[in-house]
């Protein structure tokens, strides 16, 4: 049974014939070693088999909605049979080397989130050159790291030297991850388009190094930082902002209510800068304390 409503949503023939091949991917693929590997691949036993790529990235998305993603049915994704532009995982089996298969495509458009196995330098490592110098929209979203204990922070250097790679990048989404101050200045010195910025849930206390993209950031969201610094002289800066998230949801972090105390950031702060922000056109304070009406107002 589909998790659609039918009688709500007839699904198109597309959706349909996709879903039996999500469905039926034994019976009509089959597994061949690679001339020079040991690892299996996935095939059609079809050999004229061809996605064209609005279609193949249906293809992915549905195999990732479904939970059939893993790595031999990601490996069906070589670019001689399918073309990526965008790809669109969550929540997927996968390992670090069954992402490999993503360095064949050109892709402008990548979110990967949820993976349990895969950490951010995994990911920047899949992608291809073409890729690395094209992207220009990254989501990588609650990416946890569980070998040998390592955190999944942006401060090693083979991160660095692939973040810099990202030249033409407008919109990075790292919230829910271990991104820490040395990442953060990553990404402000070395991504000369990035426009879109969410940070949201990460271990950054201080926002300083976003000084140095304060004329071309446009959107940023800190929702859910713990800050120990005043950000308030840097959100000012930030004059090209149009749309700002700096909300928190105290429900779900009882040591967080604890030491609010701590906390530098009061938002009451930044709204008595009434010249600052002149392009801001969007502002998600929700959760914030110590508001009065004629502030707000």
């Amino acid at each position: 049974m589909h998790s659609r409503k039918e009688y709500d949503m007839p699904m198109s023939l597309q959706e349909c014939c996709l879903h039996y091949i999500c469905e039926n991917l034994d019976e009509l693929c089959q597994e061949i070693n690679p001339p020079h590997s040991s690892n299996l691949k996935l095939v059609f036993r079809n050999s004229d088999v061809f996605f064209n790529e609005a279609l193949a990235e249906a293809f992915l998305k549905t195999l990732s909605d479904q939970g059939r993603l893993n790595d031999l049915a990601l490996s069906l994704f070589d670019s001689h049979f399918m073309h990526l532009k965008s790809v669109w995982i969550k929540d997927a089996q996968l390992s670090p080397f069954g992402l490999k298969i993503l360095k064949t495509q050109k892709i402008s458009e990548l979110e990967i989130t949820g993976l349990r196995n895969v950490t951010v330098n995994d990911v920047l490592g899949s992608l291809g050159t073409w890729t690395l110098r094209n992207l220009k929209t990254l989501h990588m979203s609650k990416l946890k790291s569980l070998r040998d204990g390592v955190p999944n922070c942006l401060n090693t250097t083979d991160v660095a030297v692939n973040i810099s790679c990202l030249r033409r990048l407008k919109c990075l989404n790292v919230s829910n991850t271990q991104l820490n101050l040395n990442g953060l200045e990553i990404i402000a010195e070395e991504l000369p388009c990035l426009e879109i910025l969410d940070i949201s849930d990460t271990s950054i206390h201080d926002i300083s190094p976003l000084r140095k993209c304060k004329d071309r950031l446009k959107y940023l969201s800190l929702y859910q930082l713990k800050i120990y610094t005043d950000i308030v002289p840097v959100l000012s800066e930030l004059s090209e902002l149009v749309y700002l998230d700096v909300s928190y949801d105290w429900n779900s972090n009882i040591e967080t209510r604890i030491n609010f105390d701590r906390f530098k950031f009061k938002v009451s702060n930044l709204l008595r800068r009434t010249q600052c922000l002149p392009n801001l056109s969007s502002l998600d304070i929700s959760g914030n304390e110590g508001l009065d009406q004629p502030l707000l107002m």
